[in-house]
């Protein structure tokens, strides 16, 4: 599904041109209230925590950062891009 979102979003860019800022943030495992009441499996959420790299979910106001840097000026020369934050689960 991921492939999909990026492949959309660079078609978004082509499509659109000039002046749009089209990036897609690929979310993996947050706290939350999902994430919470998942975790009352707590064999399993150890066994995520010891995989990923961050040794820990990630948290909501991380995802935030990253979607206020791109809509700002400071983000506006990325574009296209699919950006995956996860704590480095994926690599």
């Amino acid at each position: 599904m991921a492939i999909a979102f990026e492949e959309t979003c660079k078609k978004l860019v082509v499509e659109l041109g000039v002046g749009t800022a089209d990036d897609v943030v690929s979310v993996q495992q947050l706290t939350g209230e999902l994430a919470k009441t998942m975790s009352s499996r707590d064999e399993a959420v150890q066994y995520f925590i010891d995989r990923q790299p961050a040794g820990r979910f990630g948290q909501p106001e991380e995802i935030a950062g990253l979607c206020a840097f791109l809509a700002s000026d400071d983000g506006a020369f990325v574009n296209g891009q699919a950006i995956c934050i996860d704590g480095g689960i994926t690599i």
